[in-house]
Protein backbone atom coordinates (compact mmCIF):
# COMPACT_ATOMS: atom_id res chain seq x y z
CA UNK A 1 0.00 0.00 0.00
CA UNK A 2 3.37 2.25 0.75
CA UNK A 3 4.14 1.72 -2.61
CA UNK A 4 1.06 3.34 -4.07
CA UNK A 5 0.83 6.05 -1.82
CA UNK A 6 3.79 7.24 -3.28
CA UNK A 7 3.17 6.89 -6.50
CA UNK A 8 0.09 8.83 -6.26
CA UNK A 9 1.52 11.40 -3.60
CA UNK A 10 4.90 12.19 -5.71
CA UNK A 11 5.32 9.10 -8.84
CA UNK A 12 8.65 8.54 -6.44
CA UNK A 13 10.05 12.39 -6.63
CA UNK A 14 11.97 13.02 -3.44
CA UNK A 15 11.98 16.25 -4.66
CA UNK A 16 8.06 16.77 -5.34
CA UNK A 17 6.81 19.96 -3.73
CA UNK A 18 2.48 20.30 -4.05
CA UNK A 19 0.87 23.59 -4.59
CA UNK A 20 -0.34 23.54 -0.78
CA UNK A 21 3.64 23.00 0.18
CA UNK A 22 3.47 19.47 0.92
CA UNK A 23 7.22 18.20 0.54
CA UNK A 24 8.83 14.89 -0.82
CA UNK A 25 7.68 11.04 -2.23
CA UNK A 26 5.67 11.47 1.01
CA UNK A 27 3.89 14.94 0.87
CA UNK A 28 4.63 15.38 4.25
CA UNK A 29 3.52 18.74 6.10
CA UNK A 30 4.77 20.25 9.20
CA UNK A 31 1.15 19.11 10.88
CA UNK A 32 1.89 15.49 9.67
CA UNK A 33 5.56 15.14 11.15
CA UNK A 34 5.30 17.82 14.06
CA UNK A 35 2.48 15.53 14.82
CA UNK A 36 4.05 12.24 15.03
CA UNK A 37 7.40 10.69 16.28
CA UNK A 38 9.66 12.08 14.10
CA UNK A 39 12.77 13.13 15.26
CA UNK A 40 14.03 16.51 14.46
CA UNK A 41 15.88 17.56 12.17
CA UNK A 42 13.45 16.28 9.77
CA UNK A 43 13.55 17.17 6.10
CA UNK A 44 10.64 16.03 4.32
CA UNK A 45 12.92 15.73 0.91
CA UNK A 46 15.38 13.26 2.21
CA UNK A 47 13.37 9.88 1.43
CA UNK A 48 15.73 8.16 3.98
CA UNK A 49 13.62 10.24 6.60
CA UNK A 50 10.72 11.09 4.74
CA UNK A 51 9.30 7.15 4.25
CA UNK A 52 9.82 6.12 7.83
CA UNK A 53 7.60 9.01 8.68
CA UNK A 54 4.83 8.32 6.21
CA UNK A 55 4.90 4.77 7.08
CA UNK A 56 4.48 5.66 11.05
CA UNK A 57 2.05 8.32 9.73
CA UNK A 58 -0.16 5.87 8.30
CA UNK A 59 0.24 3.08 11.09
CA UNK A 60 -0.88 5.55 13.63
CA UNK A 61 -4.27 6.05 11.23
CA UNK A 62 -4.70 1.98 10.36
CA UNK A 63 -4.07 1.50 14.37
CA UNK A 64 -7.25 4.48 14.37
CA UNK A 65 -8.89 3.05 11.86
CA UNK A 66 -8.53 -0.86 11.54
CA UNK A 67 -7.09 -3.12 9.15
CA UNK A 68 -9.77 -4.43 7.02
CA UNK A 69 -11.12 -2.69 3.82
CA UNK A 70 -13.11 -0.25 4.83
CA UNK A 71 -10.21 1.00 8.17
CA UNK A 72 -7.48 0.87 5.16
CA UNK A 73 -9.58 3.08 3.66
CA UNK A 74 -10.76 5.59 6.01
CA UNK A 75 -6.81 5.74 7.43
CA UNK A 76 -6.17 6.62 3.11
CA UNK A 77 -8.44 9.59 3.15
CA UNK A 78 -7.29 10.68 6.85
CA UNK A 79 -3.49 10.37 5.18
CA UNK A 80 -4.88 12.88 2.35
CA UNK A 81 -7.68 15.24 4.09
CA UNK A 82 -6.79 15.32 7.83
CA UNK A 83 -8.19 13.30 10.40
CA UNK A 84 -10.66 16.15 11.49
CA UNK A 85 -12.36 15.63 8.03
CA UNK A 86 -12.91 11.88 8.46
CA UNK A 87 -14.13 11.67 11.60
CA UNK A 88 -16.93 14.56 10.98
CA UNK A 89 -17.70 12.77 7.82
CA UNK A 90 -18.02 9.33 9.63
CA UNK A 91 -19.73 10.62 13.06
CA UNK A 92 -22.62 12.74 10.58
CA UNK A 93 -22.80 9.90 7.70
CA UNK A 94 -21.96 6.42 9.43
CA UNK A 95 -20.86 3.74 6.53
CA UNK A 96 -21.48 6.75 3.93
CA UNK A 97 -18.58 8.62 4.80
CA UNK A 98 -16.47 8.18 1.72
CA UNK A 99 -19.60 9.81 0.13
CA UNK A 100 -19.27 13.26 1.51
CA UNK A 101 -15.70 13.78 1.94
CA UNK A 102 -14.36 16.42 -0.44
CA UNK A 103 -14.12 14.99 -4.25
CA UNK A 104 -9.86 15.00 -3.97
CA UNK A 105 -10.48 12.62 -0.97
CA UNK A 106 -12.65 10.45 -2.67
CA UNK A 107 -10.38 10.43 -6.25
CA UNK A 108 -7.35 9.67 -3.92
CA UNK A 109 -8.77 6.79 -1.72
CA UNK A 110 -10.20 5.19 -5.49
CA UNK A 111 -6.72 5.59 -7.01
CA UNK A 112 -4.36 4.20 -4.77
CA UNK A 113 -6.86 1.12 -4.72
CA UNK A 114 -7.18 0.96 -8.36
CA UNK A 115 -3.18 1.55 -8.59
CA UNK A 116 -2.68 -1.67 -5.50
CA UNK A 117 -5.05 -3.67 -7.85
CA UNK A 118 -3.18 -3.06 -11.13
CA UNK A 119 -6.55 -1.60 -12.60
CA UNK A 120 -4.67 1.31 -12.66
CA UNK A 121 -1.47 2.48 -14.51
CA UNK A 122 0.36 5.22 -13.35
CA UNK A 123 4.16 7.06 -14.40
CA UNK A 124 6.71 6.45 -12.34
CA UNK A 125 9.82 8.14 -12.17
CA UNK A 126 12.88 5.91 -13.71
CA UNK A 127 15.00 5.53 -10.20
CA UNK A 128 11.87 4.56 -8.09
CA UNK A 129 11.91 1.68 -5.74
CA UNK A 130 9.13 -0.75 -5.92
CA UNK A 131 6.34 -2.18 -7.65
CA UNK A 132 3.47 -0.06 -6.93
CA UNK A 133 1.06 -3.13 -5.88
Amino acid sequence: MMNALIVQESRGLANAISETGALGMMQMTSHNYLGNTVLEPFNPLVPAQAVPAGVALMGDLIGKYGTDTEGLNKALAAYNQGESVVNEAIQLHGQQWLQHIPEQGRNYVNTINAIRSGQYQSYIVPGYFGNPK
